[in-house]
């Protein structure tokens, strides 16, 4: 079971809210981004991310039931006409998705001004979400274009949540329809998330169980694009830090922490030893990835971000940073010629802050879809008839 700890998440500190206005975000970040969710599963994830305070989202799906419930206004809506649901089978969501795209066109004119990058969220395994993601990506790259002049698809990414094991051959096979559509497309980030993860870290009861799942994951994404946006007179991640990050492909990311009180000092130097975060993560890492299986040595690109209260740097070594981005070099393979980048961040709260935990956040892209995986979808596509 996962040692990921999703709870710690709650008390980060957030800048000042914005002044709301009808499709401007009321959080401060570094990067504007427009959310469209599909499906089902697609659209609670996008919710989350509306309640965390990003307003430029839309919705699409097959049936108007499956929003019912949803905090999201229905302006934000897409629905099909004639139909109710897709019944687990990508091709009717495929096939609705080319069916609302001037609708779906008018949506994001109307709603994702000063857009420049575009996420699209889905749970691959139904029949929405994961046969309409791709149509909808492909016009999302058109539409990039029109804004930017950019074709290149890496201004358009996904928040995927994988099946679990458990699931049937079916929703297994439908996992492999979205992967064959977008892997080859240059779109990016893919980031990935394991349902099997994500309900194991988890600690809630049947009926909060997706919910405060989704909560956890978008607010982690979150904080990278928050943290980018902040000053620190320390190592600072900014927007081009999180924008290298973002268009390498595939994607995950993970988070650990240590409590101020658990630290122990160097008798000789007054300073816990230089590599306290580096052995943090190297022990914890494999358990906390939201993609399992993944081969941390085929990833490109990191970003690494701790934040602790201002007391906390009297006890770090001057070294701590540098021995931690070591550290994560070394895991990818970089100290064995590969070329890797690193980007890392610092960043202090005010010691009044009752949270007293060091934590270290992190995001590794331009890896290998886990193999495995791969495999077991592909497998399932030939059994689901």
């Amino acid at each position: 079971m996962s040692e990921f700890s999703f709870s710690e998440l709650d008390d980060l500190e957030q800048d000042v809210l914005v002044p709301e206005e009808k499709y401007e975000d009321k959080v401060v970040t570094g990067l504007q981004m427009g959310f469209i969710g599909c499906g089902q599963g697609g659209c609670r994830l996008a919710e989350s991310l509306f309640k965390i305070g990003y307003r430029k989202i839309i919705l699409f799906n097959t049936t108007e039931k499956d929003q019912e419930g949803l905090s999201i206004p229905k302006g934000a809506w897409v629905v099909a006409e004639g139909m109710d649901g897709a019944g687990k089978n990508p091709e009717f969501g495929e096939k609705a998705a080319k069916s609302v795209i001037p609708e779906l066109i008018k949506k994001m004119n109307q709603r994702f001004q000063g857009v420049k990058n575009i996420v699209i969220c889905v749970g691959a395994g139904g029949g929405t979400g994961t046969g309409s993601a791709s149509v909808i990506a492909d016009t999302c790259k058109q539409w990039i274009y029109n804004q930017t002049g950019d074709y290149s698809g890496t201004k358009i990414g996904f928040m995927i949540a994988l099946p679990a094991r458990s699931e049937s051959s079916r929703v297994l096979a439908n996992a492999n329809f979205l992967l064959e559509r977008i892997m080859n497309k240059e779109y990016s980030p893919i980031l990935f998330v394991d349902n099997q993860r994500i309900t194991q870290a988890v600690k809630a009861n049947l009926k909060n169980k997706w919910t405060q799942s989704n909560a956890m994951v978008c607010q982690l994404f979150h904080i990278f694009n928050m943290m980018c946006a902040k000053t620190t007179e320390y190592d600072t991640f900014d927007p081009e830090d999180y924008n290298d990050i973002l268009k390498r492909g595939v994607m995950t990311m993970a988070m650990t922490s240590i409590p101020e009180s658990s630290v122990k000092l160097e008798d000789d130097t007054g300073c816990a030893k230089p590599t306290l975060l580096s052995d943090r993560v190297r022990s914890t890492l494999g358990a906390n990835l939201l993609l399992q299986d993944v081969d941390i040595t085929t990833a490109t690109h990191c970003a690494v971000l701790v934040s602790c209260r201002e007391s906390a740097l009297e006890q770090m070594d001057p070294d701590t940073m540098s021995k931690l981005q070591e550290t994560l070099i070394s895991m990818m393979g970089g100290d064995l010629g590969k070329n890797v980048t690193v980007h890392k961040g610092l960043y202090t709260r005010d010691d009044e802050d009752e949270d007293s935990k060091i934590r270290i956040f992190l995001m590794f892209s331009g890896m290998e879809f886990p193999k495995n995986k791969s495999e077991e979808y592909k497998r399932a596509a030939t059994l689901k008839d």
